[in-house]
């Protein structure tokens, strides 16, 4: 993209990192020397002269065009413009007990990491798990069932996990499975069609996950300084519900109000909550707890599904139109406040976006309250 000439860490540090838009990827971290991260905040520590670099082209944040890189990875021009190109949506949950118990909702993506580790689809994962000194997050380089399973769950608090494409364990794998948040995702496609950048030729598959939001590190401070909670074990964000906290021997629950004091400023600025780009995109249903729901975007995702079902890894069920209306409803209204930059507490910065008129105007029509 034309944009892109002559833009580096200078433009990545005053339009991004400055200006509060960084949504810690962790694309750019460790991709150059001068770029590091310190809990869930990207620093450059040193001044870059070069007139032009990947750091800034791989950003979700800086300028992104969704229809050129939803062509790059797509066989069809078809395009749902709430939820993106997909072939179909299922329910979906793991059949083996370790998988279904460990994970969260279902625990499908630790179902589909395993099987394409076992089968020799990938020779390794790149996963967020808890840190087993302080239970906060941290990436994982998984090769093997045991430490699939240790990165089962969801982590509602942001971490840079990608930085660990980087890592010279990684350097010996030839192709990798990536589970990432939605702008995870993004970046790693802006790296693999805007780059030549060599981390990006080794990840074979992309499964990304649904989110509205994710929480500032600060999020554990109060957990640990103020209620005291320690030695935590998950934390799960129900519907209509606050966070519920367990530890090895208590639940605790935070009050929703309190929790989205702690949303990152970056993620109210998020197009794209569903992982559009990704092979396969999963998420909580919001009305069994025990299921997910799971889309198969591209061709290569179809046929990671496929496999699992007929290996007997997952089983799926018909996604029902009244389940597609409520999370049609919530994708829409969630681009509809991004395009009309519109809030009730926080700033929203659309000016990244590339998309055609036509599309802001059939979004703007969700609610923005």
């Amino acid at each position: 993209m034309d944009e892109f000439a002559r833009k580096g860490s200078v433009n990545l540090k005053q339009e991004v990192i400055q200006a509060g838009w960084c949504v810690s990827c962790g694309l750019c971290a460790d991709m150059c020397p001068y770029i590091k991260t310190v809990e869930d905040r990207i620093a450059i520590v040193h001044e870059c002269n070069a007139d032009e670099g990947n750091c800034y082209k791989v950003c979700p944040r800086t300028a992104t065009d969704y229809s050129f890189l939803h062509r790059q990875i797509r066989d069809s021009d078809d395009y749902d413009y709430i939820l993106g190109g997909y072939r179909k949506i299922y329910m979906a949950r793991a059949i083996n007990n370790s998988h279904h118990e460990s994970g969260q909702y279902g625990g499908v993506v630790t179902a589909l990491t395993a099987m394409s580790l076992r089968e020799g689809l990938v020779d390794s994962s790149l996963l967020t798990a808890n840190s087993v000194e302080d239970s906060r997050p941290e990436y994982v380089i998984a090769m093997d069932e045991e430490n699939v399973i240790r990165a089962a769950g969801s982590k509602y608090v942001v971490y840079p996990t990608v930085r660990g494409l980087y890592q010279r364990e990684m350097s010996q794998k030839d192709k990798t499975l990536v589970v990432g948040r939605p702008c995870q995702v993004t970046g790693l496609r802006k790296m693999q069609h805007y780059t030549s950048v060599a981390q990006g030729k080794k990840v074979e598959f992309i499964i990304g996950l649904f989110c509205f939001w994710g929480l500032e590190y600060a999020f554990y401070n109060y957990l640990e300084d103020e209620l005291g909670i320690h030695s935590i074990t998950s934390i799960d964000i129900p519907k209509n519900r606050g966070a519920i906290i367990k530890t090895s021997s208590e639940v605790h629950e935070v009050p929703l109000e309190k929790v989205r004091t702690f949303i990152r400023r970056g993620c109210h600025s998020c197009f794209d909550p569903t992982s559009e780009l990704a092979d396969v995109s999963v998420g909580s249903t919001e009305s069994e707890t025990s299921w997910c729901t799971l889309i198969s975007r591209t061709e290569k995702g179809n046929e990671l599904v496929n496999k699992a079902i007929s290996l007997g890894v997952i089983e799926v069920r018909s996604y029902s139109s009244e389940l597609e209306e409520q999370l049609r409803e919530a994708v829409r209204n969630k681009k509809a406040r991004v395009l009309l930059e519109k809030h009730e507490t926080v700033s929203v910065n659309r000016s990244y976006l590339r998309i055609n008129d036509s599309l802001q105007e059939k979004l703007k029509g969700g609610s923005v309250s």
